[in-house]
């Protein structure tokens, strides 16, 4: 766009320097009014500058002959000049120190579009997702209001597309445990939450879902969502389970527009807490190679981190179990684990538990960045015409360290395992190869081929944490929540959703 920019001012240029020689446009140059048949005359340049002709910078100004003068904006650069400068990941065949190689996508030559950005089509594997390759549309915030009997307010924020409807099913205020489903609407590009565009009032009040099925188990938290032929299919525990000995994971609602009508539960996962999280479609490349259609999977997101996957699962499932099942009859539903790291056979990181003890003056030992006792894994998709599986969270410790009940730099003691500096806290990617996976001898081999720190829109330098996120795996469109970042009043504090798009390949 850039480089059509550019193109169409030279042309314009050329124009204009014919037309200088005009007899009727010489006699009114320099008037120090512009006219038709100018680009410019003396201070007066018709609104443009150096960046609306699609230079980086530069200062513009006008020629004798009543004709830009772009000699200080081209020393800035442009998208297309062949030099890597602005903002640019590429120009023409200047990658930098990038290459197909660096990137994770084999060999080749790494290519570059017109609009300056890197093209991994002409690498030799570029079969491998990097978080970089996805595509930021903009954001937007939920209606504001309580509706049914709770709100977004402090959502737990738990999602599941519907695309059927175009909605979010969301899990609302953790007060009520309840489930609403918004409209979705056009992101927009604003930089603070009272700019973004908002969602119309919900298409479904907000339902206590855990509420509606007997519960032996004291199910207080929802963890995954999924919409599958017309049903909503809700993953949940409890959130201090100090024994670990919960087994119900999972009910259904089963017609999904009447949040409020007939639901069954609770089934019961194999897997447990290791597996009772996200769901999603298995792309069908790889359906044959898993011999399943959905999985599920989760990570030490809540308490008593002994009970669960001490970093992300995969497991597979079969929804249908679930809505042809009776949970009263046959509540128990088979999940086969494909990559699990138990606490006592084999966590992600050694050190995934290490935090100093209560009473210890920080700062503390950089905790381990691979995962740690604050990792939380909380959704994991597929991403489609990758092998990639990917894992996104939050993490914190990595810089100041972590300690139980500690005393942070600014005062602050912590009701459990906090970072010392309190800004030492980051959403976060983990990326594993499903090759890997579906190669792998134990269940805990696997290890992420990429990781680290995801700086977000609107995420206030980590402060608000991923909290749930959705893929619309028919438009590669991901959807993610981030906690309390909607806030535009005193007291409200809903979560912004930001919307991406996965790379096609």
């Amino acid at each position: 766009m850039k480089s059509l920019i550019f193109i169409i001012s030279i042309i314009s240029l050329i124009s204009a320097l014919g037309g200088c020689d005009d007899d009727t446009s010489s006699s009114t140059c320099n008037n120090g009014i512009l006219d038709d048949t100018e680009q410019c005359d003396g201070l007066e340049l018709g609104g443009e500058s150096c960046t609306s002709l699609g230079y980086y910078g530069g200062t513009l100004s006008c020629t004798s002959n009543c004709s830009f003068d772009l000699a200080s904006c081209e020393e800035a650069g442009w998208c297309g000049d062949g030099v890597l400068n602005g903002d640019e990941e590429c120009d023409e065949n200047d990658t930098g120190n990038v290459s197909c190689e660096s990137l994770g996508h084999g060999g080749g030559i790494l290519g570059c579009t017109s609009e300056c950005t890197i093209d991994i089509t002409t690498c030799e594997n570029p079969s491998v997702f990097l978080i970089e390759d996805l595509n930021y549309q903009g954001a937007f915030r939920f209606a504001p209001g309580t509706y049914g009997n709770s709100s977004v307010d402090y959502a737990i924020g738990t999602l599941a597309y519907n695309q059927d409807n175009h909605s979010l099913f969301i899990a609302g205020h953790d007060h009520q445990q309840a489930v609403g489903e918004f409209p979705v609407v056009e992101p927009g590009n604003g930089t603070t939450a009272a700019e973004l565009p908002v969602t119309l009032e919900p298409l479904q009040g907000f339902v206590s879902l855990l509420e509606t099925v007997d519960n032996p188990d004291g199910i207080n938290r929802t963890t995954g969502m999924l919409y599958v032929d017309g049903a909503l299919i809700v993953n949940a525990e409890n959130w201090y389970d100090a024994g670990g000995t919960a087994t119900d994971t999972t009910l259904i609602v089963n017609d999904a527009d009447n949040l409020a009508g007939e639901t069954d539960g609770f089934f019961k996962l194999s897997g447990r807490a290791h597996c009772g999280g996200y769901m999603g479609r298995i792309p069908e490349d790889f359906q044959n190679d898993f011999n399943a259609t959905y999985y599920t999977g989760w990570s030490s997101v809540y308490s008593i981190v002994s009970r669960y996957s001490v970093g992300p699962s995969l497991w597979t499932f079969n929804p249908a179990e679930i809505i042809s099942g009776d949970a009263s009859v046959t509540p128990e539903i088979t999940a086969v684990p494909y990559m699990n790291f138990a606490y006592h056979e084999g966590m992600l990181s050694e050190r995934a538990v290490e935090n100093a003890a209560q009473g210890t003056e920080g700062p503390f030992e950089p905790a381990s960045p691979l995962w740690n006792i604050l990792s939380r894994g909380v959704y994991g998709f597929f991403v489609p015409g990758t092998r990639t599986f990917a894992v996104i969270g939050s993490t914190g410790g990595l810089t100041s360290g972590i300690g139980y009940k500690a005393v942070q730099s600014d005062g602050n003691v912590c009701g459990g395992p906090c970072p010392y500096d309190p800004d030492d806290v980051y959403n976060y990617y983990w990326l594993f190869d499903v090759d890997e996976i579906l190669a792998a001898e134990n269940l805990f081999d696997p290890r992420p081929y990429a990781y680290g720190i995801w700086e977000l829109p609107f995420d206030d330098a980590g402060h608000h944490r991923i909290i749930g996120a959705t893929l619309d795996d028919e438009t590669g469109t991901l959807y993610i929540a981030l906690a309390n970042a909607g806030q535009v009043g005193d007291y409200d504090r809903p979560p912004v959703i930001l919307v991406y798009t996965l790379p096609s390949n």
